[in-house]
């Protein structure tokens, strides 16, 4: 697996600022809280992963945050360590990318290469998320060809008048995708999706919840379907895409048992047509540079979507979008550890 077995295993709290305060349909979030893991193996090698439980993803997140917060400090015992943190999906998803890059690190590629799959892509594109017309025509001018707009939280008359806006701003070469977050229930999102087809949208992520209405909501419009919410498992990937129930897929490696399960779900959709997002959980950088490297190692064109997260501050440092695009250096393993 890598050079030498586990030595110790790190667990470190973090609590990072936001910009500006993330408002969810259920609540208001000031800082990011999450936890590095740590692997360290004999030879004094460490690989890092996040753990970042979120509400409405993966587990139960307070039941997550509880084990997590129980399990700090250093184990010398990796098997206490497991049991201490049991069923929580994000702590393995933790161990599993520090592993992974532990894996790189020994073999002298840099994550992203892992797969065995030819080279990973070299830069991956991005889009922007925006609010509002001037927004868009902002990012647009700082070179992004895709924007991202939520919907849901105000009435369908107001989304529609945004839209609408946003689209005259930026002309109809600027690719659109729509997030509703789950906010609706399918009678109301087919209402609703049906009117916002008006604008030429990409797709819409996760209109309603439930997988199968998501199928009929598109269906019932003619709009692609993105799944999110409903993805956490190559199981969840799987029944998606044997039911037929969207046309892309939107993958948070946070969220999956492991890094490879995630990048095994992105390839069973690439195989099936269907296209791929990777995304993270506005977690630290530790984390989102685990879910670039997923990205970079689906190949070129596959996008990674708000890996800039709003963040006031961070453990490491991230690349910064130019032209639409993360043009990172690559180096061996994740690249980066916390500071």
């Amino acid at each position: 697996m890598f050079d030498g077995p586990v030595r110790r295993i790190h667990v470190r709290r973090y609590v990072l600022r936001f910009a500006t305060p993330v408002r969810t349909a259920t609540a208001t979030f000031t800082h990011r809280t999450g936890w590095h893991v740590g692997v360290e193996t004999r030879d004094g090698r460490i690989g890092w992963g996040d753990a970042a439980p979120w509400p409405g993803f993966g587990g139960d997140a307070v039941a997550a945050c509880d084990a997590l917060a129980g399990a700090e400090g250093t184990w010398e015992d990796e098997r206490a360590f497991f049991d201490r943190v049991a069923g929580v999906i994000e702590a393995e998803a933790a161990f599993s990318l520090a592993a992974c890059d532990l894996m790189a690190q020994a073999t002298g590629v840099p994550l992203r290469d892992l797969s065995g799959r030819a080279r990973g892509a070299e830069s991956v594109p991005v889009h922007a998320l925006v609010n509002s017309a001037a927004e868009a025509e902002a990012a647009v001018a700082r070179g992004y060809r895709t924007v991202k707009v939520k919907v849901g939280a105000a009435s369908i008359d107001a989304d529609v008048a945004r839209l609408q806006s946003i689209r005259a701003a930026v002309g109809g070469d600027v690719s659109i995708r729509l997030d509703a977050n789950a906010a609706w229930d399918e009678e109301t999102a087919i209402a609703a999706v049906s009117r916002l087809a008006a604008i030429s949208p990409a797709h819409i992520e996760q209109p309603t919840r439930d997988m199968a209405a998501c199928a009929r909501v598109g269906a019932a419009t003619g709009v692609d379907i993105a799944l999110d919410e409903s993805l956490g498992s190559e199981a969840d990937v799987h029944r998606a895409l044997v039911t037929g129930a969207m046309d892309v897929a939107v993958i948070k490696p946070a969220y999956f048992r492991s890094w490879m399960s995630a990048l095994a779900a992105a390839l069973q959709c690439q195989r099936a047509g269907v296209g791929v997002v990777v995304t993270c959980a506005l977690e630290s950088a530790i984390g989102r540079w685990g879910a670039l490297h997923l990205a970079a190692a689906l190949g070129e064109g596959v996008e990674a979507a708000g890996l800039e997260a709003p963040l006031a501050e961070d453990v490491a440092d991230f690349p910064v979008a130019v032209n639409g695009r993360l043009n990172p250096t690559w180096v061996t393993g994740l690249g980066v550890a916390p500071r």
